[in-house]
């Protein structure tokens, strides 16, 4: 587990993107399709 790279997306990641990235997936958010290895992460 990564968790300076977590801290990093979420810093990058608005709130409210954040709850989106949890309610509809990392995969599924283009602004997450940069580093979808980060968003897995993230998640």
């Amino acid at each position: 587990m990564d968790e300076p790279v977590c801290e990093t997306t979420q810093t990058l990641l608005k709130p409210s993107q954040k709850r989106l990235v949890k309610l509809k997936g990392a995969s599924t958010m283009p602004t997450l399709s940069l580093s979808p290895i980060t968003f897995k992460h993230a998640v």
